[in-house]
């Protein structure tokens, strides 16, 4: 599974942490990887031809709510609004 980063006015392009890959690239590397979804505070969205389109919250993905209760629960700050960190979830060209 590959994840994108991104921290909106300060990098010119979505990081991607990928679990079969040791190393964190620019996604313009990643020509490998297509888009699946992106999330952040405000909404739940798939890619298409006219942009994102919201589909709902994060609250329809389980596994990341389980992930923020167990990073508040090690005494990690977790804010749930006002975050300006997006990510995407992305798939090789194979999925």
């Amino acid at each position: 599974m590959a994840v994108g980063f991104a921290i909106p006015r300060t990098l010119r392009w979505l990081l991607v942490l990928d679990s079969l890959i040791n190393e964190i690239k620019p996604a313009n590397q990643r020509t490998d990887l297509l888009p699946v979804y992106s999330f952040n505070a405000q909404g739940l969205y798939l890619p298409g031809a006219k942009g994102n389109k919201k589909v709902g919250d994060t609250k329809r993905l389980s596994r990341w709510q389980d992930g923020l209760k167990k990073m508040q629960a090690e005494g990690f700050p977790i804010e749930t609004t006002n975050q300006e960190h997006a990510l995407r979830c992305l798939c090789s060209n194979s999925c």
